[in-house]
């Protein structure tokens, strides 16, 4: 996936459809196949946290891209011809409106996929590989560079500084030179991050790079990243016009104590307030750590702003604008992107929850910003066990029941689900079953919850009888320490466990 920013979302689909995720999706590839689209609204929450609504789903969406596409090219660039020799991206200017593998929009707006490419795709490059945590200089010149240093500094998620290091290197020529081990201090916050700078042997910076990175018992969960503390950060940008463009130089300034994490700058018409198509961005999606500062260059045509001054609108993760008194020279407004908020503290509370469509496919329409209780994901996050299906009809009239395809599939055998949740949280566990094959009597399983057994000989057909909907909720279930919900399936007295749907509740 490589999803466009907020505003070409919103311009290539009807406001019908922009807090559900429907068929008007799929027809701009968001859909089941190869790219998974179906499966992407589950990996952005599981990662960043349940979408609040479009915008949200928009920024984090960003963030995926960033990390997906710059990780594509510094793998390879972390093996440079050893054995590796290049990366192919597969329609990255797509021709239509699309979700998928695009560096920038059908209509030629830029998302993060392209300045993440960018940065990794530089000729001098200073990067952290993500498999084992080693810094490394990537040199595609054809002459080794000597007297360079590389600094490594690393930052707790509320801004304050961890560590710092400097280490000297000369870097081989068209190859990879490894730097060491990132040292990651006893201190750090469960998620922090990691800004490198390369140096030349004249204190030029050649290259610089920025991760967020948590801690390898939790690699996969990013979700604090919501309770980042808000960055106020002031920018300033200067006009000019040549050879019927319009060039603007702007500096971007961090002057709190928090990281600002994915500023995002968008070049618009003063009066109308539309995009102007295209722009040209000498870096974008910026993160900057308390008291930097970064210089932008932007370009566009004059004729595409149709005769209206230029504006810059900005948004970002955790970022505020700080207003900048005007002076006589500079001509370019900022304004804050309101569409592209950050979600209000009532937004972020919206309810958690997991559900599962056991041994079978995802069903339901993802609604931004509302509980997924109706939206069963795809089988995930299970060891062990069979997936079957049938097309028995099954009765659902219980309180609680899932809709009736989820009754139609399941997991069976022996075999144990590991569900990330928040820690710190409670949960109910709600189980979903219905017997199809077997009278009651024939089978009789264990089932445990973070090693606590909450049912034994349990017998779906005797209590619910066959093709019937059966519901057991399981309140006040924290998660375990490792911030998981674990659920083991044991065999019983007779043949095998099953289950049909998993929610998880918070």
């Amino acid at each position: 996936m490589s999803v466009p920013t907020l505003e070409a979302i919103k311009a290539m689909m009807p406001p019908k459809d922009w807090e559900v995720i429907n068929d008007d999706w799929a027809q701009h590839d968001f859909c089941a196949g190869a790219q998974e689209g179906d499966h992407y609204p589950e990996i952005i929450s599981s990662r960043y946290g349940p979408p609040a609504n479009l915008a949200d789903f928009a920024r984090k969406a960003q963030l995926a891209n960033y990390e997906c596409f710059r990780a594509m090219y510094e793998g390879r660039f972390a093996k440079l011809f050893k054995p590796q020799t290049g990366v192919i991206t597969w329609m990255s200017s797509p021709a239509q409106p699309s979700f998928v593998w695009q560096l920038y929009s059908h209509d030629l707006e830029p998302n993060s996929s392209l300045f993440a490419t960018r940065k990794a795709c530089e000729p001098v490059h200073v990067q952290m590989n993500q498999n084992d945590w080693h810094i490394m200089v990537i040199n595609n010149k054809p002459q080794s560079l000597a007297g360079l240093s590389v600094r490594t500094t690393i930052y707790n998620l509320d801004g304050t500084l961890q560590y710092s290091q400097t280490n000297s290197l000369t870097a081989s020529p068209s190859a990879a030179t490894d730097a060491g081990m990132a040292g990651f201090p006893p201190g750090v916050s469960p998620i922090h991050f990691v800004k490198l700078q390369l140096w030349d042997a004249q204190s030029r910076l050649l290259s610089e790079n920025f991760y967020w990175r948590a801690t390898p018992e939790h690699e996969d969960d990013f979700q604090s990243l919501n309770d980042m503390p808000r960055a106020d950060i002031e920018i300033e940008g200067y006009r000019r016009e040549s050879a019927g463009n319009c060039l603007l130089n702007v500096e971007i300034r961090n002057p709190s104590r928090a990281v600002a994490l994915m500023t995002h700058l968008q070049l618009r018409k003063g009066r109308s307030g539309a995009r102007v198509l295209p722009v040209f961005y000498s870096d974008n999606y910026i993160s900057l750590v308390p008291g930097e500062r970064k210089m932008v260059t932007i370009e566009a045509a004059l004729a595409d702003l149709g005769g209206e001054s230029p504006v810059l609108a900005v948004d970002g993760w955790n970022v505020a604008l700080v207003p900048v008194p005007a002076d006589g020279n500079k001509v370019v407004r900022v304004i804050p992107n309101m569409e592209a908020h950050t979600p209000t503290q009532k937004e972020k509370a919206a309810p958690e929850s997991i559900s599962l469509n056991c041994g079978g496919n995802p069903l339901g329409l993802f609604r931004f910003g509302l509980p997924a209780l109706d939206v069963f994901g795809r089988d995930r996050d299970f060891k062990g066990g069979n997936s079957a299906s049938t097309t028995e009809s099954v009765e659902t009239g219980v309180s609680n029941a899932a809709p009736a395809a989820v009754y139609q599939s399941e997991r069976y055998g022996k075999f144990t689900y590991t569900l990330p949740v928040k820690r710190g949280q409670v949960f109910t566990v709600r189980l979903h079953f219905a017997e199809i094959k077997l009278d009651a009597g024939q089978r009789k399983f264990n089932v445990d919850i973070n090693g606590n057994r909450v049912l034994t000989d349990f017998d779906i057909a005797a209590e619910a009888g066959k093709n019937k909907a059966l519901v057991k909720d399981f309140p006040g279930i924290p998660a375990d320490a490792d911030g998981h919900i674990v659920l083991a399936f044991n065999p019983g007295a007779a043949d095998q466990p099953k289950v049909c749907g998993i929610q998880i509740i918070r």
